[in-house]
C-alpha cells in the first residue's frame, strides 16, 4: 500500500526564539496542509536523546513509530 505523506526532513527553531509557539504554529500549518492536500499523515525523524523536541512533537499529536539504533 502506498501512502501519501508530508515528510519533515529537518526542523529547528533558533534558540533565542524557542518557547514562543513557533514550532506549534508550524505543525498547525502542516496539519491544515495535510487536510487540504489529502495526505495520509505527517512524518519526521527526531534524535532519541532530544527530549525537548520529542515532547513538543508529542504535544503536537505525533506518536512514536519506530526506533533506529546503531553500533559504532
Amino acid at each position: 500500500m502506498t501512502r501519501n505523506i508530508i515528510f519533515i526532513d529537518s526542523m529547528a527553531v533558533d534558540e533565542k526564539y524557542r518557547g514562543r509557539g513557533i514550532g506549534h504554529a508550524f505543525f498547525d500549518f502542516l496539519k491544515e496542509l495535510k487536510d487540504k492536500t489529502g495526505c495520509d499523515g505527517i512524518e519526521l525523524t527526531v534524535n532519541a536523546r532530544n527530549e525537548t523536541a520529542r515532547k513538543m512533537y508529542t504535544d503536537c499529536g505525533f506518536t512514536e513509530k519506530s526506533i533506529n539504533m546503531e553500533l559504532m
